[in-house]
């Protein structure tokens, strides 16, 4: 009988332990990291996928960017075209067209005013991401993309924009600098677009930070007011997240030319693996 019962719980600990895992998104060394949330559905309720999280912060507190660990796996409201004026606050499951039947969705928030919803309006709102170093190797840096839409216009005169951050424990947060920063002025009206998103922008940038081997990196989406109250607001979402690891920093390489010497390129010199280096001066990217 106790040999039975310590099978059972070496089997329970192994699927705790599979549990955990599973809450975290995958990152090693020159692998890429791809969400564009298409897998999450229609539903106003959708669950977010492995290592996302969201949160709304109220107009009640002080706190920006809360715990990852405290947040919730599932939006809250459903938007496309067309979205109200007077449209619900929250953590919002986008689609680009018809909410209701558009394949092509992204995650983000609508904010409100103070007096709201019994003073619980929504203030600002996080998407975080957890990820985990699961190669051999530490990483260095991080070569991250995502698109930032726009779903609804909003007349609040400071404007609203979706800022990066990052931590090591998913509770102290850093900014990640100018070059994750998105920021959309003032609209002429509170409104929907007949045809979603109305506007986008594409970030692509360097995250430095050393990520040891079996250690998190989280990542938080801020999407908040330029400055006081978050009433006539946009609504703004991310979506085609990419994210590639490398264990060293790379300094670029240039392709050089001049008039007495001309340049080629036949790429023979690649090899034949599925990872391989591109030629001095050559960048590939895919477009999601």
């Amino acid at each position: 009988m106790k040999q039975l019962q310590c099978t059972f719980l070496s089997l329970f600990l192994m699927i705790f332990s599979l549990e955990i895992q599973a809450q975290s998104a995958s990152v090693d060394n020159g692998a890429a990291y791809l969400q564009n949330f298409d897998g999450m559905g229609v539903e106003a309720e959708a669950d977010l996928p492995v290592g996302w999280k969201m949160e709304k912060q109220l107009h009640s507190g002080d706190v920006l960017i809360g715990d990852y660990e405290t947040a919730g796996t599932q939006t809250e409201q459903r938007g496309g075209n067309d979205i109200a004026g007077n449209a619900r606050n929250g953590l919002y499951n986008f689609g680009a067209g018809n909410p209701e039947t558009a394949t092509d969705r992204a995650v983000g928030g609508l904010s409100t005013g103070s007096g709201t919803d019994g003073g619980n309006s929504t203030r600002c709102v996080n998407i975080f991401l957890k990820l985990t170093n699961t190669g051999s190797e530490n990483i260095s840096h991080f070569k991250i993309d995502y698109d930032v839409e726009k779903y609804r216009k909003g007349t609040n005169a400071s404007g609203f924009y979706i800022q990066l951050y990052y931590s090591s424990n998913g509770t102290d947060w850093t900014v990640a600098g100018n070059d994750f920063y998105t920021f959309f002025p003032a609209d002429d009206a509170t409104a929907g677009y007949a045809s979603t998103p109305g506007a986008t922008v594409h970030v692509e940038a360097t995250l430095t930070h050393t990520l040891a081997v079996n250690e998190d990196l989280y990542l938080s989406w801020h999407y908040s007011v330029g400055s006081g109250n978050a009433n006539a607001a946009q609504a703004l979402g991310i979506d085609n997240v990419s994210l590639i690891a490398f264990a060293d920093e790379i300094e670029p390489e240039i392709a050089s030319i001049s008039l007495d010497e001309n340049y080629s390129q036949n790429f023979d010199q690649m090899g034949t693996k599925n990872l391989a280096t591109l030629p001095a001066g050559w960048r590939i990217q895919k477009r999601l």
